[in-house]
Formats: structure tokens, sequence, C-alpha cells
């Protein structure tokens, strides 16, 4: 078994380009670790690329991950439009300070990213961009899929109405949750089913 760090460099190795940006998703706090030897791993590597970690775990733990070194930029909360933001501000040649939900420094860490106020106003992901096959190899599920079935995971809604204890998702999307509009859903999975 190779180690960690092996694995993630055999995973960068396949990058035939030099990243401007680098975005970690750490949505769990079981992430921590190995999230930050990504950011280690991506700076040994690309010292001039920025790293940009968002998701959960960052949005309740900001303090302790933008003091990492090899982290340059953190998104709190909602991402869509603090992320956009924050790559057109560097697209510009500014610094992307003062943008909401972006942290640069400890100092910038009670930021909260500007929440979609309608799930149906984000486009389609690109899943074309995504090595399908490789994904439904290595997906997690792959243990409880049929060997003649494929599959993919696909996002109906967003925010939670329950207040589990173990469960800091509200602290992103929220307690309100939003429902995509039926013909969103039927046009994506069309798109999903045929290509």
């Amino acid at each position: 078994c190779r180690r960690l760090d092996d694995f993630m460099d055999s995973l960068l190795d396949t990058l035939e380009c030099v990243p401007d940006v680098v975005g970690i998703s750490v949505n769990y706090s079981t992430g921590h670790s190995s999230s930050l030897l990504l950011a280690d791993r991506v700076k040994a590597r690309w010292p001039e690329a920025k790293t940009v970690l968002g998701g959960i775990h960052v949005t309740n733990y900001a303090l302790g991950i933008i003091r990492h070194p090899s982290v340059d930029f953190l998104i709190r909360g909602p991402g869509e439009i603090a992320f956009t933001r924050f790559l057109e501000s560097l697209r510009l040649g500014n610094p992307p300070v003062g943008i909401p939900g972006v942290v640069d420094s400890p100092l910038s860490i009670n930021t909260t990213g500007e929440p979609i106020g309608d799930i149906n106003t984000i486009p389609r992901l690109p899943y074309e961009l995504v090595d399908m096959e490789s994904y439904l190899k290595h997906d997690s599920r792959c243990l409880l899929r049929k060997s003649d079935t494929r599959s993919i995971s696909y996002q109906f809604s967003r925010g939670c109405c329950f207040n589990c204890t173990f469960c800091a998702g509200s602290t992103v999307h929220g307690r309100k949750v939003q429902i995509k509009n039926n013909d969103k859903v039927i046009d994506e999975l069309r798109y999903l089913k045929n290509t």
C-alpha cells in the first residue's frame, strides 16, 4: 500500500499544465489532515499556485486552517459567488481581498460568502470535464452498485431543516431547503443519461 503523499503525487503527475489556482474541498473534519497534506504537495510542486480551501469544515475551522503555511485563501460559507469573484479578481490581476467569503489571513475570518438566492440559476455542472470512467471505477458507492449499472451523485436540493447535533452543514447552506424545479432536474438527468 502506498503512502498518502505518494498517492497524491501520482495524481498530481497526471496534470498536463501548471495550475494558477488549486481548489480543495474539505466538507468533513475527517478530511482536515489529508487536505492540508494535499495543499503541502501542491505548494511543493507549484509554489506560485494559489491554494484555496472551502467547504463545511473550512467554514467552521477557518482560523486553524488559514494559519497553515501552504494555504493561501479560504472560502467560508456558500462558495459559488465568492469563488467566482475570487477567480475574476485574480484574472484581472487584483488581490482577492475584501470579497465576502474570501479569507486571506486570520484577520479576515469573520467574512461569509453570499448565498445563491435560487439554486435553479446555477448552470448545469460541466460533467463532460469529469473522467467518467475513472469516477465510476473509484466511486465510494461502487460496492453497493450492481455491476451492470452506472450512477453518479446528483444534487436535487440544498439546505436542511433539521438540527442534528453531528452535522454542521447548515453553517454553509442554512436551514431553509431549496429544491430544484422539476423541469431543470428532468433536463439534467436526461443529459446525464444520454451523454
